[in-house]
């Protein structure tokens, strides 16, 4: 099992809280570990498929493009379209956890 998401909650800056994630992923209620304050949220719990290493593939993509471009007079017509090949691979790759704000 590769895991979960919590889309909207943010780890606490001190302390510990505790969610109850219900089966359709909704998390509707987050309690003060220890107290009876509680607060009412809008979040939802996400099961991650299985993955290998995940990374940012757009600042890849965007740091290779850079390269292309500084680099594009002096290429070999050879490597300058196999690196536009493997940038197109990139742009079709699996999103696993999606771009956050």
């Amino acid at each position: 099992m590769a895991g979960i998401l919590i889309k909207g909650l943010e780890m606490p800056k001190e302390g510990s809280i505790t969610i109850t994630i219900r089966h359709d992923g909704a998390i509707n209620f987050i309690g003060d570990m220890g107290s009876n304050l509680g607060r009412l949220v809008d979040c939802k719990a996400v099961a991650l498929p299985e993955h290998g290493r995940l990374g940012d593939l757009d600042a890849l993509g965007n740091k290779m493009a850079n390269k292309m471009g500084k680099r594009k007079n002096t290429w070999h017509p050879f490597y300058y379209e196999g690196f536009k090949e493997a940038l197109k691979m990139l742009d079709s790759a699996p999103t696993i956890v999606e771009v956050t704000e």
